[in-house]
């Protein structure tokens, strides 16, 4: 299976028109899709999370769990991995968007 962010605009309505969506609630995704698909940049904001840099392994862990409800071991290692600061053997860098 072809990564989400690897897939083209017409991929990802054509996912999501095999999902439980409304015709209205794929239109307005349609759109989300289409406006990410040319943006430079795409910002998250999550007020429940933990920065990435103040996040621990086991926190990590438990979130990839919660959010991604994955139960393979290997896939949920392989996101701790990549998701903690350093421990994919290269520094990883966040930037704010205010600067």
């Amino acid at each position: 299976m072809t990564a989400w962010s690897e897939r083209t605009t017409s991929e990802r309505v054509k996912a999501l028109r095999g999902s439980d969506m409304t015709q209205e609630q794929l239109a307005e995704a349609s759109g989300f899709i289409a406006l990410e698909a040319v943006a430079s940049e795409v910002y998250t904001f999550q007020s429940q999370t933990i920065p990435a840099l103040l996040q621990i392994p086991d926190y990590t862990r438990a979130l990839s769990v919660a959010s991604h409800g994955w139960t393979k071991p290997e896939e949920i290692e392989q996101f701790v991995r990549s998701a903690l600061p350093g421990s994919s053997g290269s520094p990883r860098t966040t930037r704010s968007p205010c600067g």
